[in-house]
């Protein structure tokens, strides 16, 4: 059903339960039962983000620790762990709690349209909406934009693509400008990213600029199936291929893994290629709609753009402030 269509039907059920909700306040006063505003939407901010800011946002809900009411919280030192403990009341638990869906930044576009009805959308929603999205490329965001999902936005951060390798590979001298050869040499491929996923469409861009890709396409050196760049990473631990390109953020944080297929990081050039993560908040209509509540949003955008916490864990993983 498209968007439109949807927000008329949906809108006459508002009214509906709004003329509901009016006698049932009056009972609720008198009787001196607690009425949920709806109209304020629940206490679940719904977070989209590229893979790559998995580690610094917060992988999950896997600490062992427990909020009050049971819910686990966040891993410690982790943004999101932060902003609901900044939320705590005095009952020990937060006042918003934060649904985390990480994937490459095309499939959560695909996701997102799934959400807002599109019958065409080729993947399922995974979430009640995106109250915040951060996608790994302009593109992603634009695009959330025309379907009038994401208003107010900003530029957020900056990442690099690395090109990788494992430690048992032994070709420490390879490099974006040179890689053919040693493709051929070793007869191996390269792990990238599908067409869904930003870090995998920026080595293209790197290699195109380069002037290497068309032949990188001919030798079949490209091994594009993975779905985001935790896959990338995951093939060049394995040793299925010996080469891969990924977001520097990633590469840093597989560095610190121990045991054989350790990341090795061959080559840092960006080769022309400029990586912005822009970051976009859910229009006050789609909201409306939704159940959702622009304030709510608002409270983890907020968070994400401006505290030391939020910060200080960007710099801690290897991105770079957008604004710096």
């Amino acid at each position: 059903m498209e968007l439109s269509k949807r927000r008329s039907i949906i809108g006459a059920l508002v009214a509906l339960v709004l003329a509901c909700s009016l006698s049932l306040g009056a009972f609720a006063s008198s009787t001196n039962i607690a009425v949920a505003d709806e109209a304020a939407g629940d206490n679940t901010i719904y977070l989209k983000a590229a893979a790559s800011m998995r580690y610094s946002m917060g992988d999950g809900r896997t600490s062992g620790e427990l909020y009050p009411d049971g819910t686990e919280k966040y891993e410690e030192g982790t943004i999101l762990r932060a902003f609901e403990d900044e939320q705590v009341g005095d009952d020990g638990n937060p006042a918003y709690y934060v649904d985390a869906r990480y994937e490459s930044s095309g499939n959560l576009l695909t996701e997102m349209r799934a959400e807002y009805g599109d019958t065409t959308a080729t993947r399922p929603g995974t979430q009640e909406r995106t109250d915040v999205f951060i996608s790994a490329a302009p593109a992603q965001m634009e695009s959330a934009i025309g379907y009038e999902y994401i208003t107010t936005n900003m530029d957020l951060l900056r990442n690099n693509v690395v090109l990788v390798t494992h430690d048992q590979s032994n070709v420490q001298g390879a490099t974006f400008k040179n890689i053919v050869s040693y493709l051929r040499a070793t007869d191996s491929k390269i792990s990238l990213g599908n067409e869904s996923v930003p870090a995998g469409n920026y080595a293209r861009q790197i290699f195109a600029n380069i002037g290497n890709w068309d032949e990188i396409v001919a030798g079949d050196y490209a091994d594009e199936k993975y779905e985001n760049v935790t896959e990338v990473l995951e093939s060049i631990k394995a040793e299925v291929n010996d080469f891969g390109a990924v977001y520097q953020t990633d590469a840093y944080t597989a560095l610190a893994e121990t045991g054989k297929g350790r990341i090795v990081i061959l080559d840092y050039d960006q080769n022309g290629i400029n990586v912005v993560y822009p970051m976009g908040m859910i229009s006050a209509e789609t909201a409306a709609d939704f159940g959702g509540s622009v304030e709510n949003a608002e409270l983890l955008y907020e968070f994400l753009a401006e505290s030391e916490d939020a910060i200080n864990a960007y710099e801690a993983a290897g991105f770079v402030l957008a604004a710096a």
